[in-house]
């Protein structure tokens, strides 16, 4: 009785029959739908791009108005949630065959059997109820492709697709979504993100400035709406009722006699084709040699969150390839203590040394550098000092950087092999003048340490120390304006970002070390940080934040040539940014504040990671990818 009741309920809000269960019966809805409407859409709209994070209001409603074109036959596999009082599930799976006027809607609990089904067949619409055998049957007016052309100007007359008014349930209205299209409001897009496979643009509805009573998760291809939150009339925060949609096929073959009007067994919830489900089948999960590598990551753990676990993952799960089981956790020979700095795990380019500079605790306190190898999972010591941090690797992977603290509290910036050899003090050169002391370490060109001075000022010298012997050279012939360096992976470019104090601006540069090539890529009323290259040097990746008007961080790629500039993201305190080993995916890390994400940079679709069915984890770090 309790989910007839929420059934109800959803179907009020929605504004449409139960959900195809209830009674009255569906009612037919003729083919003439223009009475009353403005100049119909141009067909030319069938032609735009997907949408995307650039995408106006009017782009978003327009692909919603006309999402029936983009597709002829559908499947989707859903769930309905009502929240208030108690949150109550319902599943729903629909077909729909646009070219014969036919569709197919099981409805029933969540963890169980289809209850109920409305079915048509371009002719007759049919309404059973398993559990009781009542059944109904009505004449369907038949809508032949290309008869519903809705108007693409917004009026007081709503006319919801036909076949939605058949089907007759709140999941048809996000199928056809042309009636929530023609409501007018606003939309923006906040973020994009990953829903059943599909690249989906996230939307906030407002019927007026201030009140947002709905959000949107839309086919960036289709219009078609693949996730719906409803905030009640007035908006708020608290979501009323959540319909999600777990899987989709468009334009795929149906078995024959899936519209039959008095099916020879009672139908069940099935595959997209038409076949029934096994109740017991789990969904796929990352195989141990994955194909995408492995990625390591770490958690808060322990009383009160005080250590960390260092552990990791099949790198499809974090994608969204795959289904994500709970995480291999890692041995270590020293408690990983919970510590804010995001510098203190360095990762080797070629992921198979991992570089840990973590403070041990008692009876020896001070610090200490140990290097973790995947294959093997053996640890090595190889420096201690009363407190080191900021490790980084070489291109090659045979140096690491670190900065060290001395008994007196002076900063210094050490090299060391990665087998443990050769261990220099980098700034104890007379070369490298006291004026600029302390320095610090941006990164590697070759088994070059790049150094620049860490004392305040607008302006100063850049260095080259060799790691081997410690030889030092200006890398430019005049000072510039102090800026973070990040080398491309390969040494032959460096970017950064230069502030303007006329402006108020940051602009992204790089320049070859030889100064042969210099480039502004793009200019940002904000701070650029962090900024990293992806592994084939083709893109660079980084986050803004701090711009006025803007609402939390956003995060760009850009082509090293300066074309492709796409905002990915936005999140709020973003302190990690990653390039898969392939250049096919960033991840963004924010913790504390938003789950980690992995964005396909061929769709621009986000995934949030997440173990089995539980929410994201907003405390994730992500600390390196290894490719297989």
């Amino acid at each position: 009785m309790k989910l007839m009741i929420v059934l109800a309920q959803l179907t009020i809000m929605a504004g449409l029959a139960a959900c195809g269960v209830a009674s009255p019966a569906p009612t037919a809805v003729a083919t003439s739908v223009e009475s009353g409407l403005a100049t119909a859409v141009p067909t030319t709209i069938a032609a735009g791009a997907p949408l995307s994070m650039n995408s106006t209001s009017d782009e978003i409603r327009l692909r919603m108005l006309m999402s029936h074109i983009y597709w002829s036959r559908l499947w989707i596999d859903s769930t309905l949630t009502a929240y208030l009082p108690d949150p109550v599930a319902v599943r729903q799976q629909l077909w729909v065959d646009q070219t014969t006027s036919s569709f197919r809607l099981l409805s029933g609990p969540q963890e169980g059997k289809a209850g109920r089904m409305t079915v048509a067949n371009g002719a007759q619409i049919r309404m059973l109820d398993f559990g009781t055998g009542q059944a109904e049957t009505q004449t369907q007016t038949l809508v032949a492709p290309g008869d519903f052309n809705p108007s693409a100007v917004v009026s007081d007359t709503i006319v919801p697709h036909p076949l939605a008014g058949q089907i007759g349930a709140r999941l048809a209205s996000l199928v056809f979504p042309t009636e929530l299209a023609q409501r007018g409001g606003s939309y923006v897009a906040t973020r994009a993100e990953t829903v059943a496979g599909r690249a989906a643009l996230v939307v906030d509805w407002f019927r007026q400035e201030g009140m947002r009573p709905s959000r949107y998760w839309v086919d960036v291809e289709t219009g078609v709406i693949l996730r719906a939150e409803e905030f009640g009339k007035a908006g708020g925060e608290q979501v009323e009722s959540e319909l999600l949609v777990q899987q989709i096929a468009y334009d795929g073959d149906f078995a024959s006699g899936l519209f039959e009007l008095e099916p020879a067994t009672t139908p069940m919830f099935s595959d997209a084709f038409g076949n029934p489900l096994d109740a017991n089948a789990q969904p796929p999960t990352a195989p141990i040699d994955d194909p995408l590598g492995v990625v390591y990551l770490t958690r808060p753990s322990g009383p009160g969150d005080t250590q960390l676990e260092f552990m990791r993952l099949p790198a499809s799960c974090l994608v969204g390839l795959a289904s994500c089981a709970e995480p291999v956790v890692l041995s270590s020979p020293f408690e990983l203590p919970y510590i804010e700095a995001s510098g203190s795990i360095a990762w080797s380019p070629n992921g198979k040394l991992a570089a840990f500079a973590f403070p041990r605790g008692k009876p020896r306190p001070g610090g200490s550098l140990y290097l973790f190898e995947a294959e093997t999972g053996t640890w090595r010591l190889i420096a201690e000092f009363p407190q080191i941090d900021v490790p980084l690797f070489t291109s090659k992977g045979d140096w690491i950087a670190f900065r060290i603290q001395d008994e007196s509290g002076v900063e210094q910036e050490y090299a060391v092999r990665a087998d443990g050899t050769g261990l220099r003090n980098l700034t104890a050169s007379s070369a490298l003048p006291e004026a600029d002391r302390p320095y610090v370490v941006d990164g590697w060109i070759g088994d070059n340490v790049i150094l620049r001075s860490g004392r305040p000022g607008q302006e100063g010298n850049v260095y080259l120390v060799r790691a081997s012997d410690g030889a030092v050279r200006s890398l430019f012939a005049s000072q510039l304006t102090k800026s973070m360096f990040v080398p491309s992976p390969d040494g032959s470019l460096l970017a950064w970002a230069e502030f303007d104090t006329a402006s108020q601006a940051n602009t992204l540069k790089v320049i070859a070390p030889d100064g042969s090539t210099y480039r502004e890529l793009a200019t940002f009323q904000g701070t650029l940080y962090p900024i990293t290259w992806s592994p084939q040097i083709t893109y660079l990746a980084f986050n803004v934040y701090g711009a006025p008007n803007s609402v939390g961080d956003e995060v760009y790629i850009i082509r090293r040539d300066g074309r492709d500039l796409r905002q990915v993201l936005r999140s709020d305190g973003v302190q990690r940014l990653l390039f898969s080993p392939d250049g096919m995916y960033l991840i963004v890390a924010a913790p504390g504040i938003d789950p980690l994400v992995a964005i396909d940079l061929t769709t621009n679709a986000v995934h949030v990671l997440r173990l089995g069915q539980t929410e994201p984890d907003h405390t994730w770090r992500l600390v390196g990818w290894a490719a297989r």
